[in-house]
């Protein structure tokens, strides 16, 4: 996924968008990504979050992982000197 985004290309918020990705034990997004809706293939980058989030959620379920059950917060997304950024301090290293 990482390869699909680029984070580059904002002049302004409105250029920038979030995609929810991974599921945890208990439900909902492990993280999320941020991207330019200018320089990314925002079908193809869906097409493959929601494959990650499947593949996530069947793991899960066959090795009955469990879960803190916490809520990972939305964050907010800006363009900072042209790039799209997460407004949190929570990263990922989702491929």
């Amino acid at each position: 996924m990482q390869e699909t985004i680029s984070v580059e290309g904002c002049s302004n918020n409105a250029d920038c968008a979030l995609l929810a990705v991974g599921n945890k034990p208990c439900g909902g997004p492990e993280a999320y990504l941020a991207y330019s809706k200018n320089n990314t293939d925002v079908a193809k980058l869906e097409n493959l979050g929601q494959q990650y989030s499947e593949q996530r959620k069947k793991y899960n379920q066959e090795n009955q992982v469990m879960g803190t059950c916490v809520v990972t917060p939305k964050p907010g997304v800006s363009c900072v000197r042209n790039q799209c950024l997460t407004n949190s301090s929570q990263s990922t290293n989702i491929q």
